[in-house]
């Protein structure tokens, strides 16, 4: 029986940056696409809580509002546009944690001991969170605001020039503290899920 092949040290140095770049690229446009499609939906969601009719005719007035045909479309660029940055964001700041975390951990990559690596997916993926606030906060206010003010603002850097003259950049990020609250225990939850059930399946495939 052969003995299993070790990867050298030269071939995980040539694999780690192409994973990154696809996996910043795959991201960047899962989330691109993903925004586009439910974009329409969140307007007509945040305009029907706003509003005091029932569904129904909530979403009929809401679809015939305005005189531009598409005015669901309204608050997209701004999300949009922030979406490969957060994605960018999101896969690097996990991706460096976990590094640094396997750098200084002493147990040596011991992969059995399954509370250290909850605990280093959680913490990891509740920095991820935090640091994806400073994009996440922003983009959603702009949004926001377009989707409650169609004829208010000409586009998402209009909202952004108009919400910075008037509040400055502290009004432009407006909310951070509750977008952080959520983003983190979030973000917890999230890649403590996506390794769990990762390895499962690796594990099911071999």
């Amino acid at each position: 029986q052969q003995p299993p092949r070790r990867l050298t040290t030269t071939t995980v140095v040539q694999q780690k940056p192409t994973n990154a770049i696809h996996d910043l690229l795959a991201g960047g446009i899962a989330g691109s696409a993903g925004i586009f499609v439910g974009h329409p939906l969140d307007s007509l969601k945040v305009r029907m809580q706003m509003s005091s009719g029932s569904g129904g005719s909530s979403i009929r007035t809401i679809l015939s509002q305005s005189s531009t045909l598409g005015s669901v479309w309204n608050g997209l660029p701004a999300p949009l546009a922030g979406a490969a940055a957060l994605n960018a964001c999101i896969f690097l700041t996990y991706g460096s944690t976990t590094r640094l975390w396997d750098k200084y951990d002493t147990t040596n990559g011991n992969n059995n001991d399954e509370s250290k690596s909850l605990a280093k997916e959680a913490i990891c993926g509740g920095i991820t969170g935090f640091v994806s606030s400073f994009i996440m906060c922003p983009t959603e206010h702009i949004k926001t605001k377009q989707q409650l003010n169609v004829t208010m603002y000409r586009n998402s850097f209009h909202a952004t020039q108009q919400i910075f003259t008037t509040h400055g950049f502290a009004g432009l990020n407006r909310g951070f503290v509750a977008t952080a609250i959520r983003q983190s225990p979030g973000f917890c939850v999230y890649f403590g899920t996506y390794e769990r059930l990762k390895d499962s399946l690796q594990t099911h495939n071999n």
